[in-house]
């Protein structure tokens, strides 16, 4: 049966169909071959009685040795099968490592800062990602995701403005968009073995975004602060050897890319690249089994705004840091915990630019010449509840203050809930509905209610603004409270 099973995955995988056929052929003469000799054997020891049996033990010793022979001869090509086998698993071509198919049905009820209310229901959305990975040698591996995030029936979008970090990350069209693509190169591996990331980053859906999506952690950075395509390198140092006493200690050194002026052509303004710099330090909770800590510093240098429609008077407005620390703890009696803190440190330069229609914004202040200094805070909080069942029950809170701001905008939450300026309460509840083994496919019903204090929530251009009854006009466009009541099925396989 191996050998057969061998031959199968080797024929699947297109190798030369002539070879394998003969060697299939071979081995099934020799089996052939094999049971007439067992058959001979067997008659031969029905005569033992009636005749020389000197003679007979003599030829039953030589049939039996070549049995052997062939017995061991089938051996060596099944071992020399399951070799070619492992060389074409280990050499052939990029396969898919995981699919995630998610749609969701939501339900919208806003009400603006005059009091007024509407609702919007039945807003579908598809979100189709599929994972590719490679070993290309022991010391390279390539890794990527091609994604689809799309509303039912291509509907005007939200948000109308698009930027590198949201491409296949947010509702848009049909189009198929690359959102990971990188690899990790194993530079070293000494008493501090390091690798090195470089492309487009495992930057999105990071901890702890998997308790609310029922799967593992899927990113590498705080998803309080960072959510979204990246493009990057990254050195990870492996400090085990370093910090024997804590388990899986890593340090992290981090530069991406969030602007960059490709122009090299045209006689236009050439514009100050954004670069964003950070080191991060991860471990497990000193002592706490199935725990997960992370610490951090990050730094957006020359934040550009988009400029007009046009793609003109993009302005460099100043810099942002962040500064903060998430933990994680998992089965505690049965509950995942989680809670995240972070500050922002925005720093404008006095310099004013155009953000969609919006003209002589700075970072978060209207005044052209203000260079003071604006601080935010936010924190997440997180309990779930795992039934024996599988089913679990959720509940999320977060609050941002009237600075806060983080680079979550390529969130595939539709809400983007993590970068509101004011409260966040998501409860959810998630069934599964199929426990085969290699799939998580579950249904997910649940609520996010959204209390704005400010506006502008998500975005760092213009100042905010206390949101009331009176404000001078804005009242009448501007959301107070947002309400989506959401039923979402997930296949992941």
């Amino acid at each position: 049966m191996k050998k057969l099973i061998t031959i199968s995955i080797i024929t699947a995988l297109s190798l030369q169909a002539t070879t394998v056929d003969e060697l299939k052929a071979y081995i099934n003469k020799l089996n052939s071959k094999i049971d007439s000799l067992q058959n001979q054997v067997k008659t031969l020891q029905n005569k033992l009685d009636k005749q020389d049996s000197k003679k007979l033990y003599e030829k039953l010793n030589k049939i039996e040795a070549q049995s052997k022979d062939n017995a061991d001869y089938i051996d060596e090509v099944d071992g020399d099968l399951e070799k070619l086998t492992a060389s074409v698993l280990k050499n052939g071509k990029v396969g898919f490592t995981r699919l995630k198919f998610d749609t969701t049905m939501h339900n919208f009820q806003m009400k603006f800062a005059n009091g007024e209310t509407k609702t919007n229901s039945n807003v579908d959305t598809l979100n189709l990602k599929l994972d590719l990975e490679k070993e290309m040698s022991p010391k390279i591996t390539f890794r990527g995701q091609i994604s689809i995030y799309k509303y039912w029936g291509n509907g005007e979008w939200y948000p109308d403005y698009e930027f590198d970090s949201t491409q296949g990350r947010v509702p848009a069209d049909s189009a198929l968009y690359v959102t990971r693509a990188y690899i990790d190169w194993k530079v070293w591996q000494g008493n501090v073995p390091m690798t090195l990331t470089i492309g487009r980053q495992p930057s999105s859906s990071g901890p702890s975004w998997q308790y609310s999506n029922n799967g593992v952690r899927y990113g590498t950075y705080d998803a309080l602060v960072f959510d979204g395509n990246a493009d990057g390198a990254v050195a990870t140092f492996n400090l085990k050897n370093v910090l024997p006493s804590i388990t899986n200690p890593v340090f992290r050194i981090a530069y991406g890319k969030g602007f960059q002026d490709n122009n090299f052509y045209r006689n236009e303004d050439i514009y100050t690249d954004t670069d964003v710099y950070g080191v991060f330090f991860e471990s497990e909770v000193p002592s706490i089994q199935d725990s997960f800590m992370q610490i951090y510093y990050a730094k957006a240098a020359n934040l550009i705004t988009p400029g007009d429609k046009d793609g003109v008077d993009k302005v460099d407005v100043g810099d942002i840091s962040w500064a903060g620390f998430m933990m994680e703890f998992n089965k505690v009696h049965n509950f995942d915990l989680f809670a995240h803190f972070s500050t922002s440190i925005s720093k404008p330069n006095g310099n004013l630019g155009t953000f969609d229609e919006f003209t002589n914004v700075g970072l978060l202040t209207n005044t052209k010449g203000d260079t003071e200094t604006k601080t935010g805070y936010a924190m997440w909080l997180g309990a779930r509840y795992n039934f024996t069942s599988k089913a679990k029950l959720g509940i999320e809170y977060g609050h941002g203050s009237k600075n806060w701001i983080n680079i979550t905008q390529g969130s595939d939450s539709i809400l983007n809930p993590r970068s509101v300026r004011g409260d966040v309460i998501d409860v959810y509840g998630i069934y599964p509905i199929d426990k085969s083994i290699g799939i998580n496919a579950f249904i997910k019903v649940g609520a996010t209610l959204i209390d704005y204090d400010y506006t502008g929530s998500g975005v760092p251009y213009g100042e905010p603004i206390k949101i009331s009854s009176d404000m001078g006009g804005l009242e009448n466009y501007v959301l107070d409270k947002l309400n989506d009541y959401y039923i979402n099925l997930q296949v992941n396989y």
